[in-house]
């Protein structure tokens, strides 16, 4: 089988299809980012999870598999930061396909990087025509700069998701930071500029067209199938073709070896017989 086949892929894949069950539950929100972009961090803001963590949060490498949480009114998911290897960006990658928003966490130091570009365009592909609504950038640890200075890294993002992804996302600037302080010390200011109550409201507004998303999503996964088993079916005619030569061109030789003996035995019957 060639490499852009793979026969165990696709059965694995419509193995899948077959067993999901789409239903109008709980919208499953993922989040995405670099590593120590303060993807977990945020997860335990949203799920008010303040003084204990849920989420593991660190410098380090702390995420390496998909870790859940549901709540009342989501599932929320952290995966492990992508571009730090192979088997990371696989998990992660896993994890969008079975999401039904996606929260781009990048850090406020500047913009999109390469990496982080490649990975949204990924994104994109698997939310079909919902990537536009269901894809959200956060701009996190927005307290570590001036507010112009995040005004102008928003700008630059926002931007260069025009000019990669054909759509301009929404966009969160937040501080756990400051919700957290806000929280603990009872500061209602300090938790409203923080974002987190603006982000959780707009969430709240993704739960009405997740039951779309999901068959979306479904659609889409089913047209890659259809077109991985075409290929399939190419490459196992393909794969007969060669036999059917093969088998062919052994015989001939065979049936040329024994012509030639039948002409030898004929040509040497009188000696054979002594």
């Amino acid at each position: 089988m060639n490499k852009q086949v793979d026969y165990g892929v696709i059965i694995e894949k419509a193995a899948s299809l077959l067993s999901e069950n789409i239903s109008d539950g709980k919208p499953t929100v993922a989040v995405w980012g670099l590593l120590n972009a303060g993807k977990s961090y945020l997860l335990n803001m949203l799920s008010d999870h303040i003084n204990d963590e849920y989420f593991r949060t660190g410098d380090i490498r702390v995420t390496s598999k998909i870790k859940t949480l549901e709540t009342s009114n989501f599932i929320f998911m952290d995966t492990p930061g992508i571009d730090a290897n192979n088997h990371d960006d696989k998990i992660a990658i896993k994890s969008a396909e079975s999401a039904d928003a996606i929260l781009f966490v990048h850090q406020a130091i500047g913009e999109l990087d390469k990496a982080e570009i490649k990975h949204l365009r990924k994104i994109k592909q698997s939310f079909g025509r919902y990537a536009e609504k269901n894809i959200i950038i956060i701009i996190s640890k927005a307290d570590k700069e001036s507010p112009d200075k995040i005004d102008v890294i928003k700008k630059r993002i926002l931007k260069q998701c025009s000019q990669n992804l054909g759509f301009i996302p929404t966009c969160f600037s937040i501080s756990g930071t400051r919700f957290k302080t806000g929280v603990l010390k009872n500061k209602e200011g300090l938790i409203r500029n923080s974002g987190i109550p603006a982000l959780t409201e707009h969430l709240n507004t993704l739960t009405q067209e997740v039951l779309a998303v999901k068959y979306e999503r479904r659609l889409i996964t089913v047209k890659e199938l259809l077109n991985d088993f075409d290929k399939l079916d190419d490459v196992l005619k393909s794969r007969q073709v060669q036999t059917q030569k093969l088998i062919q061109d052994n015989f001939r030789q065979f049936n040329q070896s024994m012509d030639s003996l039948r002409h030898w035995i004929d040509n040497n019957k009188q000696e054979l017989r002594g």
